[in-house]
């Protein structure tokens, strides 16, 4: 994570202390709440490409990256990549979720492409019922 830059503020809770499979698996669960059908495509030994989960209700297709850091940013080299995997599968949209923060120029180019979704606000995103006890 060499040339990344810090978070301005490091969280301490329950969730920065589950590990990242575990947070797949968190992420996996809710979205199922929601009548998605996943496709766990991260974790494990094999590589997953980018992708942890792939969502698919009616007529979407979202893909979804986590990135638990909780000590640096989210570049915008990983929203430039979610949106080339996005439009090489075909998928709707995209999801890009972190512990830490995104820097202003992940923002930017996110909000430029209109598709991807930034979600670093665990009580406000698909986290919120699945944290683990404190």
């Amino acid at each position: 994570m060499n040339g990344l830059k810090n978070v301005r503020t490091r969280r301490h809770d329950a969730l920065s202390r589950v590990d990242w499979r575990k947070l797949e698996v968190l992420l996996a669960d809710y979205y199922r709440r929601q009548d998605y059908h996943v496709d766990h495509a991260g974790t494990g030994a094999r590589f997953d490409g980018g992708i942890d989960l792939k969502l698919r209700k009616d007529d979407e297709f979202v893909l979804v990256q986590s990135k638990h850091w909780n000590a640096k940013q989210v570049p915008h080299n990983d929203v430039h990549e979610l949106i080339g995997l996005m439009v090489n599968r075909s998928a709707t949209g995209a999801i890009l979720m972190t512990r830490g923060e995104f820097t202003r120029a992940a923002i930017d180019a996110a909000n430029r492409q209109g598709h991807v979704q930034l979600s670093r606000k665990w009580s406000d995103s698909p986290l919120s019922g699945a944290r683990s006890s404190e």
